[in-house]
């Protein structure tokens, strides 16, 4: 299952507590982290900025497969940042 989501008024630092977070390399020049557990189908999140106060998310859940879902959830972070708007 793969699903990206904008978030206009969610910035990418403002993820929940709860949430297992890592920081990742900037993509393109934007802030990233990778959000993993919290769920039974080992999804794995890759949510980058937009704007200051806008993120999007790229979610992938790969078979229970945590590692593989993170590395499409990153390809899709990358495939759909040309597409988004700059600062």
């Amino acid at each position: 299952m793969i699903s990206v989501v904008l978030y206009d008024s969610l910035a990418v630092d403002e993820v929940p507590d709860t949430a297992k977070t890592k920081p990742l390399p900037d993509i393109n020049g934007r802030k990233a982290i990778q959000i993993t557990g919290g769920t039974a189908f080992k999804a794995c999140t890759v949510s980058m900025a937009v704007a200051k106060k806008s993120s999007v998310a790229a979610i992938v859940m790969a078979d229970n497969d945590e590692t593989k879902g993170c590395e499409l959830a990153r390809t899709i972070a990358e495939l759909i940042d040309p597409t988004l708007p700059r600062e």
